[in-house]
């Protein structure tokens, strides 16, 4: 499809139809107009042009390795005109690249622009599959990042595990944070692990919880452990029997 984006016309794919709700407020404007489908001979000129970013990425490596700048080349996008030439790049920190500008503007007689992205971004442009064997969500869906801590982690009662957690991008993975709101809700109604409470047999401590099977772990007074449903627990404890 051509699309109105930014000073210019560019061409994009559809992956699927979005609520504008959706698209976080940051992005509104970043959103550019759908204008027609491309024709025959743009379609042509775009699969060309894919072939000729290819290009141009070797070739930026090549200016990148002359002027020895610390930097990772990720992507290189032509504006469907040919009017932009945008290099993405990863890197430590931050990079003097206002000669290779000049270098890439003189080479490739077109407006050059590098922009520095973040590891996560690099993964979103590259695509690659997850640990559950599916697309990677940032490349698939996702509009925007949200910020994952360990307190997911935590919360979801997992393993600190860097190498399990961690997604392609090397970042704890971003599906954390899906179930966030349920286990929370779950960790205020459930009891904690070492908390008692009294039952018909007698009083009982609470070893673990499965959130997913709806179960309870107990150990009662005279060392045998059972599971009961938490809705038998919220009744036991409805009827506030005494401690002995």
């Amino acid at each position: 499809m051509l699309v109105e984006e930014g000073k210019g016309k560019d061409a994009g794919r559809i992956l699927g139809e979005i609520k504008e709700s959706d698209i976080p407020e940051t992005e509104i404007k970043k959103v550019g107009e759908i204008l027609r489908p491309l024709n025959q001979e743009e379609q042509k000129g775009y699969t060309k042009l894919k072939s000729e970013e290819e290009k141009a990425l070797h070739d930026c490596l090549e200016f990148i390795g002359f002027r020895g700048l610390p930097m990772k080349l990720v992507d290189a996008e032509y504006r469907f005109d040919k009017s932009k030439l945008t290099f993405y790049f990863t890197a430590d920190g931050r990079v003097d690249f206002r000669e290779l500008v000049k270098d890439l503007a003189a080479y490739f007689r077109t407006r050059i622009e590098l922009k520095q992205i973040g590891v996560r971004d690099e993964a979103k442009m590259c695509g690659g599959f997850g640990p559950c064997g599916r697309e990677i969500c940032c490349s698939r869906f996702l509009m925007k990042f949200e910020s994952i801590t360990t307190q997911f982690i935590k919360e979801q009662n997992l393993a600190v595990n860097p190498t399990k957690l961690s997604g392609l991008c090397g970042r704890l993975m971003c599906c954390l944070a899906y179930e966030s709101c349920f286990y929370r809700e779950m960790n205020k109604a459930y009891p904690k692990p070492g908390s008692r409470f009294m039952t018909p047999e007698g009083e009982a401590i609470v070893l673990d919880t499965d959130y997913i099977k709806g179960k309870i772990k107990i150990k009662l007074s005279d060392d045998v452990i059972k599971e009961i449903d938490f809705k038998e627990f919220k009744k036991l404890t409805r009827a506030r029997l005494p401690l002995a």
